[in-house]
């Protein structure tokens, strides 16, 4: 695969949400088939309302898909992918559709490949069509819950929920799988929440006060998850999902 490293990228296939449920040969013959892309930190790898007709898989690093006012200067972050996430799922139902735009937040290897290649698997292959459906499903719910957020709720609580989202069951960060957003600066994690860094940035003071976050070597923790919780307003089951 291109000077890729072999092993690591079975083990991210292995493990996502596509490709997990099928067996180990059908996914090496089927990576196989996928160009290696790698791009520097800050790449914009989709720029909005271009269209696109390839869809990606991340193999190392991170992509944040966000939509930008040029007038303003705001930013909204819908998405904070990692490795074993897919990006450009919409442009599968039309290569035009698409005002966000798709930047590295690191140093990305990606494996990628046409429409024609993806329908093809998900034509036949029932098990991948299934998991890209249940992966799509995931995606939109999260829209929802994000649309949600902006609609009801102030910024604490909505920077509340950002966290319980993506520390699930709280404690360390670097413990466990990776954290997408725990070495994020606070501007990053502003557009995950529409709002700014100034904002953000005395909000994340308070609950570092209260004990419920900690900073250490530029990277988040949950303190008090239960805490947590209840500033985020969450009723529900806590997880990044």
């Amino acid at each position: 695969m291109d000077s890729i490293d072999w092993n690591t990228a079975m083990e991210v296939l292995a493990n996502s949400s596509l490709f997990g449920g099928l067996q180990p040969n059908m996914v090496r013959s089927m990576a196989g088939k996928l160009k290696v892309e790698r791009w520097p930190r800050h790449k914009v790898v989709v720029r909005p309302h271009e269209p696109v007709n390839r869809l990606y898989l991340l193999i190392n690093g991170r992509v944040k898909v966000a939509q930008h006012n040029p007038c303003s200067g705001r930013a909204l972050t819908f998405f904070v992918h990692g490795p074993g996430a897919v990006f450009g799922l919409e442009s599968l139902l039309d290569a035009r559709l698409g005002g966000a735009s798709t930047e590295t937040l690191d140093h990305v290897t990606a494996l990628s490949g046409p429409h024609e290649l993806w329908n093809g698997w998900a034509g036949s292959l029932p098990a991948f069509r299934d998991a890209a459906r249940r992966y799509t499903a995931r995606h939109m719910h999260t829209l929802a819950e994000l649309a949600g957020d902006l609609a009801l709720h102030d910024t604490m609580t909505r920077l509340a929920r950002l966290f319980v989202r993506y520390f699930g069951g709280g404690g360390d960060a670097a413990a466990g799988a990776e954290c997408l957003i725990g070495n994020l600066p606070d501007e990053e994690l502003a557009f995950m929440i529409g709002s700014v860094r100034v904002v953000v940035n005395r909000l994340l003071a308070a609950l570092k006060r209260q004990g419920v976050l900690d900073r250490r070597d530029g990277t988040w923790r949950v303190l008090d998850f239960e805490t947590l919780l209840r500033i985020a307003q969450w009723y529900g089951a806590a997880g990044a999902g």
